[in-house]
């Protein structure tokens, strides 16, 4: 019986033994390679040449979304504005630096703005940063009597708003307006003071689509501080479109007075400080030789370089009348000449009138106004 079994057992186990040498022969035999197809994304970027490093990714074909950049990468349309607000440095003496977007929609005839923030306003506790609680008011020029306000923020000199406003104006008098923006602060006692402003003109901009702009704030004149004087300055304004120059002759002053008792004012020395500014940047300025009488004639003629027309829209000349005394010079009066934006009356008159009649000299006298020398 034990016989008859071994041989059984015997070829069983050399059964598995072979088996067991045809697994391992199997194992050194090359496993075969096949290469996958193109996908639609290599096809792709065949045909579209250098165009495909647009957006260099691994994503598949799937993950796109038609006319979109893949998942993951930055969409370049959204930072079509560049912000060098943040590169250019703040001037001396600044009050802040403002940021705004506008855009105006012809077909419901809205202009849209966007109050954005302001950076650097200054602290009513020095060496802090949350000294203010500004807000802003919105003008659209030359209606002063209407505005828009943003919300107050609290303790803060780098505000940031984010805000919309609209005005209806039609597609013929947008390029006749002009954007005021007005910052303000309330202080403890609730008190609202005027901390500055800035202005753009809307001529012959591109208001199709939204853009971002950036102004420094400027200490604004408040007239009610500002005295008329007996002092009056006769001037003549000249603009030469085709020389691109704008002329500016001083004529002569009457009822000169000196603030100070230093000199008898019948022989007082005065001069006439002419100053150009654009943006209230200061761009060019000149003066007048000095004259040694109560009313002196200067008769001296200035030439200021315009570009062209449209530049005077946003110019303007301030005239300041100076006594030269033995201890400096002291400020007698002063006028500004120019656009809506920054002057009223009789100034703005004779500023219209000279653009209005090209090549002629337009007289005219001007009464002076005190106040301090913010030139």
């Amino acid at each position: 019986m034990l016989g008859s079994t071994l041989p059984s057992l015997v070829q069983a186990k050399v059964n598995n033994l072979s088996s067991s040498m045809t697994s391992l022969r199997n194992l050194d035999e090359p496993i075969p390679f096949v290469v996958p197809p193109k996908s639609p994304l290599g096809k792709r970027k065949q045909s579209e040449g250098n165009n495909s490093d647009k957006f260099a990714c691994l994503h598949s074909e799937n993950y796109f979304v038609r006319n979109k950049p893949p998942l993951g990468t930055i969409n370049p349309d959204l930072y079509t504005d560049v912000d060098d607000g943040d590169i250019v440095p703040l001037p001396d003496d600044h009050l802040g630096r403002l940021w705004f977007a506008i855009k105006f929609d012809t077909e419901s005839e809205k202009l849209h703005i966007e109050i954005i923030k302001i950076k650097n306003l200054p602290s009513r506790t020095p060496g802090t940063n949350h000294g203010c609680d500004p807000y802003i008011k919105v003008f659209l020029l030359p209606d002063d009597r209407r505005f828009m306000t943003t919300r107050m923020k609290k303790k803060t000199t780098n505000p940031v708003f984010d805000e919309q406003f609209c005005f209806i104006v039609s597609q013929q008098d947008i390029s006749k307006r002009v954007i005021k923006i007005c910052v303000f602060d309330i202080d403890r006692n609730k008190k609202h003071n005027l901390i500055g402003f800035t202005t753009m003109a809307l001529k012959q901009m591109d208001l199709s689509k939204r853009k971002v702009h950036w102004r420094d704030i400027s200490k604004e004149i408040e007239e009610e501080k500002c005295v008329v004087t007996a002092a009056e300055l006769q001037v003549a304004l000249c603009h030469h479109e085709q020389l691109q120059r704008l002329g500016v002759t001083i004529m002569d002053a009457k009822n000169v007075r000196s603030s100070s008792d230093e000199s008898n004012n019948d022989m007082i020395e005065t001069y006439v400080k002419i100053t150009l500014k654009q943006l209230n940047k200061v761009v060019k300025m000149k003066k007048t030789s000095v004259i040694r009488n109560s009313a002196p004639k200067f008769n001296e003629s200035f030439q200021f370089k315009i570009s062209s027309k449209d530049e005077l829209d946003t110019l303007s000349l301030t005239l300041a009348l100076k006594h030269n005394g033995a201890k400096g010079d002291n400020l007698i009066g002063r006028v500004t000449l120019g656009p809506f934006m920054y002057a009223r009356g009789k100034e703005l008159e004779h500023w219209e009138e000279m653009i209005a009649r090209p090549k002629e000299q337009i007289r005219k006298w001007h009464h002076l106004i005190s106040g301090s020398d913010q030139i």
